[in-house]
């Protein structure tokens, strides 16, 4: 199953701490946040997991696929884009500070209604400097008590790289949560075999004892690894 279903999510070990992390992040309106991790170890998975269980009544979730040097522009016409504008603002050659005034009123009109912005960007790794600058300013948006805006990065070990240069030392200083997913212990793996196996109907000793060793020596504590494996052996 490649499709990333909230559903599979594994809520053990490190993933389960990053997760609850976030959340308690979101919940507590903490400006920034920032998931990396090596391909293939659930990043987009937990993203999409905390988005579908935040509360609609109380938030506004814009998820954004970074593409490679993605522009300021092109990164606020995507926020914008996920939150429900549509044609008018994608088609006009709007500058980014037209697009960045936008975006705080709409961020303003949805705090005014009780709901607060959350921001998920996947492949944060491939922004172009500017745009990551742009992220820092949203993440500055606040009104006389709280934030508008909640910026949560994730995206692979050479975004935490970036980030480490003085060049962003301005959005560096502001990240409250900064989460770094390592491969699953063997024991993690068992249980994420384990987990996945009766998401799917099946019983948890589908795989003998060799197998599981197998997966968890070739797979190397890697999710897709370990999922490509698995789907050979069965």
């Amino acid at each position: 199953h490649e499709v990333c279903d909230p559903e599979w999510f594994y809520a053990g070990g490190q993933h389960a701490h990053s997760y609850q992390r976030l959340l308690n992040g979101i919940n507590d309106g903490l400006s920034l946040a920032c998931v990396t991790g090596p391909v293939g170890l659930g990043k987009t998975m937990l993203l999409r997991t905390l988005a579908n269980h935040l509360n609609p009544t109380h938030t506004t979730v814009a998820q954004v696929v970074a593409l490679s040097r993605m522009s300021p522009a092109g990164l606020l016409k995507s926020i914008l884009h996920s939150v429900g504008f549509r044609i008018q603002i994608v088609e006009k050659r709007f500058a980014s500070s037209d697009l960045f005034r936008v975006l705080e009123n709409h961020s303003e009109e949805q705090l005014a209604a009780g709901r607060q912005l959350v921001v998920l960007i996947d492949e944060a790794h491939l922004l172009a400097p500017e745009a990551l600058k742009t992220i820092k300013s949203i993440s500055c948006l606040e009104s006389s008590d709280r934030k508008l805006a909640i910026c949560l990065l994730f995206g692979e070990p050479s975004l935490a790289t970036r980030l480490n240069h003085e060049t962003f030392a301005s959005l560096k200083s502001r990240l409250y949560i900064e989460e770094t997913l390592q491969p699953l212990c063997e024991g993690e793996v068992r249980q994420y075999i384990a987990h996945r196996l009766r998401v799917a109907g099946f019983h948890p000793s589908l795989f003998n004892e060799e197998q599981l060793q197998q997966l968890a020596q070739q797979g190397q504590g890697v999710c897709r690894e370990i999922n490509k494996l698995a789907y050979h052996l069965y």
